[in-house]
């Protein structure tokens, strides 16, 4: 089955996902931007914008902000 969002067979998609070593820092975070590109559906121009002030740790929320500059969480 293809993934809706990128086109990648499930499987090809699996193992992608098991590549970075989230046992290092490095590695958590590209885990992380693997799972918001493929399981959440952001493109990486979201995810390039990112900083600090979006992440919201206690309601564990990411804010993101289109080029249009409309806020979604």
């Amino acid at each position: 089955m293809l993934s809706p969002y990128c086109g990648l067979p499930d499987r090809q998609i699996k193992v992608l996902m098991q590549l970075p070593n989230r046992s290092t820092f490095s590695g958590k975070r590209d885990y992380a931007i693997l799972r918001l590109l493929w399981h959440n559906a952001w493109i990486r121009g979201e995810i390039a914008r990112l900083n600090i002030g979006d992440v919201n740790l206690s309601d564990r929320l990411l804010s993101i902000q289109e080029k249009a500059k409309q806020t979604y969480s």
